[in-house]
């Protein structure tokens, strides 16, 4: 593996050299392995091309629940958070038990375990900045999810990061579908278009940090217009913090500290 450090950046291969990024940094390594076209044809490469369709459905799901936070990922989440979700997800696959290989579903309700607990920033996990007891519960048509916090201390049940005077609490709700394998297009699809990716967010009000905050905090973020679920689609609640500096009455968020969790799947 060698940097590239001249001006030209080339993605791809050439000459026998691949030109790749990573962490924002350019490399090339030389090209070896069999063809694109060998693998998609020969025989003897069925097994490897098995593994691919099964990680791009898996990539797929991943995508779809990534769509549904896309509006604080970019402040919750680390920058691997889609290959790790992206494994949780092709867990998923080595666990169905029907179907062959290459085609076997992505079954989210029947694995939720996998998906319950996961920390979209690896380095900020959420249940090490917020402290403080909460619970979830979730309508019967599965489009809302309420979150009620009862009355804390910020001083004691929140890792403050340094510069922040204030922090909001978002909660979200999303709509996942199952994936399964479609033969006319060879690829994974999921099995409940309409609800796919569909989300509602609520957030508390600015809470300056210092003392409690003074009552119940209870935020319901409602999908709306309601989707009618599939029996077999999920919806994934998830919690975060964010923490803000407050600046002549103007709050900027901070670049540290803000963190998100999956805390349900229904």
């Amino acid at each position: 593996m060698a940097r590239q450090k001249g001006i030209i950046k080339i993605n791809g291969s050439l000459g026998g050299i691949t030109f790749y990024q990573q962490n924002g940094e350019n490399f090339t390594r030389e090209t070896n392995g069999p063809s694109k076209e060998k693998i998609q044809s020969d025989p003897a490469f069925r097994r490897t091309r098995e593994n691919n369709q099964e990680f791009a459905g898996s990539a797929a799901a991943g995508k779809a629940l990534r769509l549904g936070l896309q509006t604080y990922l970019d402040v919750m989440s680390d920058s691997r958070v889609t290959s790790a979700l992206m494994k949780q997800f092709r867990i998923m696959v080595n666990r169905a038990d029907s179907g062959t290989r290459g085609q076997r579903p992505i079954e989210i309700l029947k694995h939720k375990d996998l998906l319950v607990g996961f920390n979209f920033n690896r380095f900020t996990l959420f249940d090490s900045v917020f402290m403080a007891p909460y619970s979830v519960a979730v309508n019967t048509d599965r489009t809302a999810a309420t979150f009620t916090i009862p009355d804390f201390s910020t001083d004691n049940s929140i890792h403050v990061p340094s510069g922040a005077t204030h922090l909001r609490i978002i909660a979200t709700a999303s709509a996942l579908s199952s994936y399964e394998f479609d033969e006319s297009s060879k690829k994974y699809v999921p099995t409940d278009i309409e609800s796919n990716t569909r989300n509602a967010s609520a957030s508390s009000v600015f809470i300056p940090i210092g003392g409690f905050v003074g009552a119940t905090t209870e935020l319901t973020p409602t999908i709306t217009p309601a989707p009618a679920l599939l029996a077999t689609s999920a919806l994934v609640a998830c919690i975060g913090i964010e923490f803000y500096q407050m600046v002549a009455s103007k709050p900027y968020l901070l670049a540290q500290g803000n963190s998100m969790k999956i805390t349900n799947v229904f």
